[in-house]
């Protein structure tokens, strides 16, 4: 009994089958359920990138037009989508809390211009009808002195 699994399998489950010969049946129907939503969902989220998605080199683009007509568990769904391909394509990790204050800045009306930094250079940021997930360029300068004749030019 020190296991939660063990306590469960003496404890709660012989009540909830005494109170339901059925129960376990039906706990089965439930859960293949939920499996085939788990697909259904999987594949309608892979649907909703393709559409609404352009991907680039280090970075992709959302149509924010699309995404403000859908409802909020589409957005949110949509949004885990972004999320994993991201974590594929690029190794990036976007944190729950990240995706939560992306998705409340997307959700505001007010505000048509913001930036999320995230890590390794990495940010969300939104221009107007678009949200865009990019890495950030660094740009090296390389410093030289150069010695230069009267009227000879150097770019």
């Amino acid at each position: 009994m020190n296991y939660q699994r063990n306590r469960l399998r003496h404890q709660v489950l012989p009540v909830i089958k005494s109170e339901n010969e059925q129960s376990f049946a039906h706990f089965q129907q439930l859960s293949e359920q939920i499996q085939e939503l788990d697909g259904w969902l999987s594949q309608q989220q892979k649907n909703w990138f393709a559409q609404n998605v352009q991907t680039g080199f280090e970075e992709l683009t959302i149509d924010l037009d699309w995404y403000a007509r859908v409802s909020p568990f589409e957005r949110k769904y949509f949004l885990k989508e972004v999320v994993r391909f991201a974590q594929v394509t690029w190794q990036l990790v976007i944190s729950k809390k990240q995706l939560d204050k992306m998705m409340t800045l997307l959700d505001q009306q007010g505000k048509p211009q913001w930036q999320i930094d995230l890590v390794e250079g990495w940010h969300f940021s939104r221009r107007y009808g678009e949200l865009h997930l990019k890495k950030n360029q660094t740009k090296s300068i390389k410093q030289q002195a150069r010695t230069i004749a009267l009227g000879q030019s150097f770019f």
